[in-house]
């Protein structure tokens, strides 16, 4: 059997066991079990009185970046269909994040299987630093927090800051958008760590290794000679950027016979093809036939670093998964939907719009613009999941 799969189903195998034991402490709401508890409030209060101006104007710089990402995204979300609409092979920009039992990423239509341990991490630090945010900020703002806690979805770990919402409404709409922006702001912050570790950290222990092609065109040379692995050379050119590459093209021009050199798992392959015409930009640069997809640039550890390989590619692939999931997820959850919240951003940004300056308003014609604030977001989450079902259904044409 495989390893990883060995450790995937240890590891369900533990989380069953753990809850059987402590099965008096949870509740069950829908499909989730919930441990709720009080532990954990005094460590968010002691964060929020530390330094409470502070926090007050992270949580509006939080509400200004919540805003901006939640129209990119929405935009983003726009062009996507519209692209996809135009193109024989639609790109699939947004699927489910879930876990895989394997020990490689998968990408399937409409979801994106990530290796369990590096699923289970980022969730738990994606969660951890939402709703602590969250807490944090309600706390700043003496809102009471009923619960804390974790829980697990199938056998999937969860945490939890469960926020007095009734609470919550009685304070003023700058305290709620702090508290509903929190959540997601924690999230950038926390993806623009794992970022600067990868490029301070990661991206010195490598030096440049050849270059990565995605694909043969057909009819072309290297189509002809199936070229394939990682190139490495061409006649007494070494390559190990793609400007290399495109140096040594250059230098052969077209109609002639070059040898390229490329590495296929550790062994150096020669491949003899014939240059031709660049079909689009119709330079004098030799044309191989050869289409990138992602960096071209492949790269290999330096050999001071390379006794330390497996943890570094460990720690690496899971900083890359923190930030892409954090990353992500924070977006997605400023969109303008009911339950997200964006939603609930959007919404008090459109009550706000209604209110009267210098006039007060009536308890009736107060629930009236609060039904029609309701309504105009009713409209907006019914057309922003329009749009991610027909991406969904596109998506499902390229597979």
């Amino acid at each position: 059997m495989d390893f990883y799969l060995l450790a995937v189903i240890v590891f369900v195998i533990l989380v069953i066991v753990f809850i059987y034991i402590d099965r008096k402490n949870y509740v069950r709401e829908s499909i989730l079990l919930l441990r709720k508890t009080k532990k954990g409030r005094g460590i968010l209060n002691n964060i929020s009185k530390s330094c409470p101006n502070f926090w007050k104007y992270v949580g509006i710089v939080g509400v200004i970046v919540g805003f901006l990402i939640s129209i990119w995204t929405v935009y983003l979300l726009i062009d996507l269909t519209i692209i996809n609409f135009t193109i024989e092979t639609p790109i699939q920009g947004i699927g489910l994040v879930l876990p895989s039992p394997t020990a490689e990423p998968v990408v399937g239509p409409g979801f994106y299987g990530v290796p369990l341990f590096y699923w289970i991490i980022a969730i738990v630090v994606l969660m951890l630093v939402h709703e602590g945010s969250h807490g944090i900020m309600a706390l700043r703002d003496k809102v009471k927090i009923k619960s804390i806690g974790w829980g697990v979805f199938i056998v999937i770990p969860l945490a939890f800051v469960e926020i007095d919402e009734k609470h919550l409404e009685k304070k003023g709409k700058w305290a709620q958008l702090r508290v509903y922006g929190a959540g997601s702001f924690a999230n950038f912050v926390t993806a623009f760590v794992c970022l600067i570790i990868m490029i301070s950290v990661f991206t010195p222990l490598y030096q440049p290794a050849g270059v990565r092609f995605t694909g043969l065109m057909e009819g072309y040379p290297a189509e002809k000679v199936n070229l394939t692995g990682i190139i490495v050379g061409i006649d007494d050119y070494q390559i190990q950027t793609v400007e290399d590459l495109n140096a040594a093209l250059i230098e052969a021009g077209v109609g002639k016979e070059i040898s390229v050199y490329t590495n296929v798992s550790g062994d150096i392959n020669e491949f003899r093809l014939t240059t031709v015409k660049d079909p689009d930009k119709g330079s004098e640069k030799g044309f191989i036939g050869i289409a990138f997809a992602g960096s071209p640039n492949a790269r290999m550890l330096k050999p001071e670093a390379s006794y330390l390989e497996g943890l570094i590619v460990f720690f690496e692939g899971m900083f890359y998964w923190l930030f892409l999931i954090n990353f992500g997820v924070g977006a997605f959850n400023l969109l303008p939907i009911r339950g997200l919240d964006g939603g609930k951003m959007w919404e008090i940004f459109a009550l706000r719009l209604m209110e009267r300056k210098k006039k007060r308003l009536s308890l009736m014609k107060q629930k009236k613009r609060e039904e029609r604030a309701k309504s105009i977001m009713n409209y907006a989450t019914w057309a922003m999941l329009f749009i991610l079902a027909l991406n969904f259904l596109l998506i499902f044409r390229v597979f």
